[in-house]
């Protein structure tokens, strides 16, 4: 509770997500669920080759042409 009481406020969610757990995790457990909270927005972003395609996408602009 100690450490938890030490994480600043961009991990309310986080807390209450803890909080909301049955058993509180030991200091051990916590440092685990950190690190994934930590890295969980980077496997959120798209990639630089995603990211590459995205921009290049144009949206049509204009009639479609009469054959």
């Amino acid at each position: 509770m100690v450490t938890m009481n030490g994480i600043t406020d961009d991990y309310h969610i986080f807390i209450i997500g803890l909080n909301a757990r049955e058993k509180t995790p030991n200091f051990e457990e916590l440092i685990g669920i950190l690190i994934q909270e930590e890295e969980r927005p980077m496997s959120l972003k798209p990639q630089n080759s995603d990211l590459a395609l995205m921009e290049n996408k144009k949206p049509f602009k204009g009639k479609a042409s009469a054959i």
